[in-house]
């Protein structure tokens, strides 16, 4: 819980910061928190982080953006659910994910296995 109020309160004047909030009401705590540490994480970094909307479009539905400079990083989160690891489920999870990200900027995936 202390991890989830210090990365709330370091991303509270980054724009989309409202749509953060609304995700930790309406969806899975678990993958939201990831969502939230690994914005922070760019935040901690020097970047800029702004929150997007969820769009449910291809290319467009990714989690966030980090800005430092004329750099501009497109970052999607995902969670692995509990059961047995195998390398196809990551790879299929991966390019599911790929999916979400524009093709315009680099991009980052941040993968969680529970």
């Amino acid at each position: 819980m202390l991890q989830i109020g210090e990365s709330i309160f370091d991303l509270r004047n980054a724009p989309g910061f409202v749509n953060l909030c609304e995700r930790l009401k309406t969806r899975d705590l678990g993958a939201t928190f990831f969502e939230t540490y690994s914005a922070r994480c760019f935040w901690r970094a020097g970047y800029d982080v702004s929150v997007r909307l969820t769009t449910f479009r291809k290319k467009e539905d990714f989690d966030f953006t980090a800005i430092r400079g004329n750099l501009t990083v497109n970052v999607e989160c995902t969670a692995l659910e509990e059961k047995p690891f195998y390398e196809k489920t990551f790879s299929n999870a991966l390019n599911t994910k790929r999916t979400q990200l524009p093709n315009d900027a680099p991009a980052v995936i941040f993968v969680r296995i529970r």
